[in-house]
């Protein structure tokens, strides 16, 4: 498992005038997050996360065997295959990743983050986000749809979520 302090870092690397990260509290206690923002300003984020922290992602890696096949299938190393144009989405204001504590699901958090990106991204001048999400994940899909998101695309492994903000 990751340790805390290596998940607060990346966390904390994206507080940023730039980017979109609420948390909700309950009492001393965080019962939720959100975190979105442009899909350029995450990606340079993260490379700089993984190059400061590469030696610990490296270690967690080499000793968690269990994650094994979903890096290889990440990397999908094959000799002959063609470098395949993806659609790349159309909104480049994306949310990033969203959680609320097991204690809190259901209650109403989700969606009043969701509800407080967007009136953010509003103010910031976004028009529309987008997100992506495991197939696999049938909760958070539906989850996504309550919150009137529309599917715009949809690959082997995930769906592409979009919402055009009013």
């Amino acid at each position: 498992m990751l340790s805390i302090s290596l998940i607060k870092k990346f966390y904390e690397s994206f507080i940023s005038d730039q980017l979109v990260f609420l948390i909700s509290v309950d009492e001393d206690r965080i019962s939720g997050f959100v975190l979105g923002g442009d899909s350029y300003t995450i990606t340079e984020i993260k490379k700089k996360f993984v190059r400061e922290s590469f030696f610990r992602l490296f270690t967690y890696i080499l000793f968690s065997p269990k994650i094994y096949p979903q890096i290889l299938s990440r990397l999908k190393i094959s000799k002959k295959q063609e470098p395949q144009k993806e659609q790349v989405p159309t909104t480049s204001f994306r949310l990033l990743s969203i959680g609320v504590d097991s204690e809190y699901k259901r209650s109403g958090i989700g969606s009043a983050l969701i509800k407080g990106f967007e009136e953010r991204a509003k103010r910031m001048g976004v028009r529309s986000y987008g997100l992506s999400v495991y197939k696999t994940n049938e909760k958070a899909i539906s989850f996504y749809k309550k919150n009137d998101l529309k599917i715009e695309k949809e690959t082997k492994n995930s769906l592409y979520f979009y919402k055009t903000l009013t």
